[in-house]
């Protein structure tokens, strides 16, 4: 063997070095990428799942999403699922078997659609609502089943 054949021999395997070494290079720099991203992705869905499964921020949601507020024939508030921020009074008129008959809602801003009330209890009631004045709503009451409750609760949804 000749010292130009060594040369070109030599000459091939720096070559073929060179290019497995760019391939490595190239290959590792595309694994560290990929290994980053799959990581930064699963760090944000982590982030994501403990922040949405916290208590607080679900109560914050929910009360900006659906506020309401669930109360007696005293307006005793039992919970306040974000509704006093839109609700700041209620008056309950009731029968003299302590039955309510009317309840007018005084809102704190102007309520485009009527909040939505309901029964809490096994009373039955047919209720009917209009507005009154300035941002209140005044709820009429008609009993069609008595359950036997002796408390009268009841629950009231702003519509946003």
């Amino acid at each position: 063997m000749t010292t130009e054949n060594l040369e070109k021999d030599t000459s091939k395997l720096k070559k073929c070095m060179l290019g497995f070494w760019n391939f490595i290079t190239h290959g590792g720099a595309l694994i560290g990428f990929l290994v980053g991203l799959i990581t930064m992705f699963l760090f944000v869905k982590n982030l994501v799942y403990q922040t949405a499964t916290e208590e607080e921020f679900l109560h914050r949601v929910a009360s900006h999403v659906r506020p309401a507020l669930i109360f007696d024939e005293n307006f005793s508030i039992l919970a306040d699922q974000g509704g006093t921020e839109y609700i700041e009074d209620i008056d309950i008129s009731l029968n003299e078997g302590g039955v309510p008959t009317q309840m007018v809602v005084h809102a704190k801003t102007h309520l485009s659609y009527q909040p939505f009330l309901q029964s809490m209890t096994a009373n039955d009631y047919l209720i009917t609502a209009k507005r009154g004045k300035k941002y209140d709503w005044i709820f009429t009451f008609k009993q069609f089943g008595r359950g036997g409750d002796e408390r009268h609760i009841f629950r009231i949804e702003i519509i946003n």
